[in-house]
């Protein structure tokens, strides 16, 4: 976080240069109002390390995993109405996703056969609410950034269709959660313009709240799989395309 809070110093200080020095016409784009729409994605790391998984079946089994929850791609909906020279407001929507796959297997020393689980585990994390955009026009470059509060949902979804234990479960949570981004573009015309945006989902919850699942699983074991309170801040370095309709 203190990297965030470095990265924003920096912006408000460029800002606050460009302002002073760069003449009034060079401006003439920020005076312009009207809707702005960017789309984008690149990669998403979560804060705080999720790729522990639990022994479902015994602390004695064999576990091998393969992936990684800590690390996904993450994409990106920004959709605002600028109404000043500077400043703006719409919503601020995006989503990230990973995936690990483990192969877990108990075997006693009588058995010839293993009891084993070979599943996916699917996570993801969504954001969605209104947010406030701030600009500053610098030639073709602009700097942008943005903060919102809102709703932060979290889904984790287990399948499980080769091994002898069949396993399905599906859990999901809503929380209360923040979003600030930093970011710039660069004018490729009129209307379109190409940027990159560091960007990052502040939140945290409990345990989500099962869905769907199989009697399989012993209620222990199904609290280890769905984990207990965690972090769901994440950083989001992406690149985007915006679109602008102003004249």
């Amino acid at each position: 976080m203190k990297h965030l809070l470095y990265v924003g110093l920096t912006f408000l200080l460029i800002g606050s240069l460009g302002a002073q020095e760069m003449p009034v016409s060079s401006l003439k784009t920020s005076s312009q109002t009207g809707l702005r729409i960017a789309v984008g994605g690149g990669y998403r790391l979560l804060f705080k390390e999720h790729d522990h998984l639990p022994h479902v079946l015994s602390n004695e089994a064999k576990m091998n995993t393969d992936g990684s929850l800590r690390h996904g791609y993450a994409l990106h909906l920004d959709a605002h109405y600028f109404f000043s020279k500077r400043f703006g407001a719409g919503i601020q929507a995006n989503m990230s996703r990973s995936s690990m796959k483990a192969t877990e297997l108990y075997r006693n020393w009588w058995a010839t056969m293993g009891v084993y689980f070979d599943y996916a585990r699917r996570q993801g994390i969504y954001y969605f609410g209104p947010s406030f955009i701030y600009r500053l026009p610098l030639h073709r470059f602009t700097l942008l950034g943005e903060a919102s509060v809102g709703g932060l949902f979290y889904r984790l979804a287990f399948d499980d269709k080769h091994s002898n234990n069949k396993l399905s479960i599906l859990a999901t949570s809503s929380h209360f959660g923040g979003y600030i981004g930093l970011g710039t573009e660069y004018d490729l015309g009129k209307h379109l313009a190409l940027g990159v945006k560091i960007s990052t989902n502040i939140g945290s919850g409990g345990p989500p709240k099962l869905k769907k699942g199989e009697d399989v699983l012993s209620d222990s074991n199904m609290e280890k799989l769905l984990g207990g309170k965690q972090s769901l801040s994440s950083l989001m370095v992406t690149v985007f395309l915006s679109f602008r309709t102003w004249k």
